[in-house]
């Protein structure tokens, strides 16, 4: 073998291990999906990009290097602020020309896995504002009394619909979500009957005024709701809102939960993200 078609590092062993893993994997895909929710989404593919990239250096084959590289490639965020590693695609790039001979199944599936990945992104470049609508609406106890200005009166509120979004300054995708909410927000001051409400999630309520000035951010109504938030996901409604953020709450004029977007996608472009979330609070539909 010449020095060109070598791959550096140890022959790997794969195997049961591996296979248990997968099974592992799938057994606990919707647990782990929620776990996801509460980190940041970019240092999780971050680090299984270089998982996947330190499997191809100790890969057992060109080819077995070639596929593992391929899905770290995939799994590295394509966004400027991420840590990248510029080796995964270099390296990708050059054993493609040498990696003949058959990979093994553990690399076939890492193959596999980058073509789903390719497909679900190529996806997401025409997914739209997704909602989940409830299957049976949840009634939501009062709003709470206390916002970023002072006391509040939740009765203010009635026969209004809302729109609530929870965020906190610690969440990443929050980050991004919050300058387009804003602007909903205020269009929706122009649209009768409705309101939209920024629900906070900070346990040290000092930090957010701060948050929002550096950002120049300044919602019409933000309330600080925690343990509001807590108290529902952990209560009777567990089963319907998760403790997580970010999400934004559909909610009719006699304070029933209609539909849940749990998450922000930023991959829907900004001025489309505004203009259908601004259509559905003017007329939901399913």
């Amino acid at each position: 073998m010449t020095q060109s078609s070598q791959v550096s590092g140890s022959p790997g062993k794969p195997g049961r291990f591996n296979e248990e893993a997968r099974t592992a994997l799938a057994k606990h895909e919707s647990s782990a999906a929620q776990v996801l929710r509460h980190l940041d989404l970019y240092d999780a593919k971050t680090a299984l990009a270089k998982y996947y990239a330190a499997r191809a250096v100790s890969a057992a084959s060109p080819a077995d290097a070639h596929a593992f590289y391929g899905l770290a490639a995939a799994l590295q965020p394509s966004e400027d602020h991420v840590e990248h590693d510029p080796r995964i695609p270099r390296e990708y790039a050059r054993l493609a020309s040498i990696a003949t001979d058959s990979p093994t199944s553990d690399a076939q599936w890492a193959i596999e896995k980058t073509k789903e990945m390719a497909a679900q992104a190529a996806d997401s470049e025409k997914q739209e504002v997704l909602w989940k609508w409830l299957e049976e609406p949840v009634l939501l106890p009062p709003l709470p009394a206390k916002s970023l200005r002072g006391d509040f009166d939740p009765e203010s509120l009635k026969a209004q619909r809302l729109l609530i979004n929870l965020w906190a300054t610690w969440c990443p995708p929050c980050q991004q979500a919050l300058p387009l909410l804003e602007k909903v927000a205020w269009l929706a001051e122009e649209i009768p009957g409705v309101k939209v409400i920024s629900l906070n999630g900070d346990s040290d309520q000092g930090a957010v005024r701060p948050y929002l000035d550096k950002r120049g951010l300044s919602f019409p109504l933000v309330l600080f709701g925690e343990e509001y938030h807590r108290e529902l996901a952990t209560g009777v409604h567990k089963d319907v809102i998760e403790f997580a953020w970010p999400q934004t709450w559909l909610v009719d004029q006699e304070g029933y939960t209609l539909a849940i977007m749990v998450g922000f996608d930023a991959k829907v472009e900004p001025d489309r993200w505004v203009a259908e979330t601004i259509s559905f609070l003017e007329a939901p539909t399913r």
